[in-house]
């Protein structure tokens, strides 16, 4: 019996995607997390507040590159658990501007 190699591997692709357009399943440490969410949907419970200061003129259409630029990178940031039963699939929204921001 025989192992693939490493290089055999197919590669996610670009934004962390399974190739070929497959669902990547919820891993199980993240399903407590995810049961514990839709038992109290609308929550703030896990979200961080931050808040800073900005001295001197901000160039926005500077810092929406950079936010963009950030989200465009980061598929982590546009993955979402879809609402499907019984195990609910990651997925990662397209590349694109970020929503609802300046």
């Amino acid at each position: 019996m025989t192992t693939p190699s490493a290089s055999s591997a197919v590669p996610p692709t670009p934004d962390g995607r399974p190739p070929g357009g497959a669902a990547t399943p919820l891993p199980a440490l993240l399903r407590p997390l995810w049961f514990a969410s839709r038992m109290a949907a609308g929550s703030a419970q896990y979200n961080e507040p931050a808040a800073f200061r900005i001295c001197g003129p901000l160039d926005v259409a500077a810092l929406r590159r950079a936010l963009d630029a950030v989200h465009r990178n980061q598929a982590a940031l546009r993955t979402v658990v879809a609402r499907a039963a019984p195990a609910p699939p990651l997925a990662v929204a397209p590349a694109g501007r970020v929503p609802g921001l300046l």
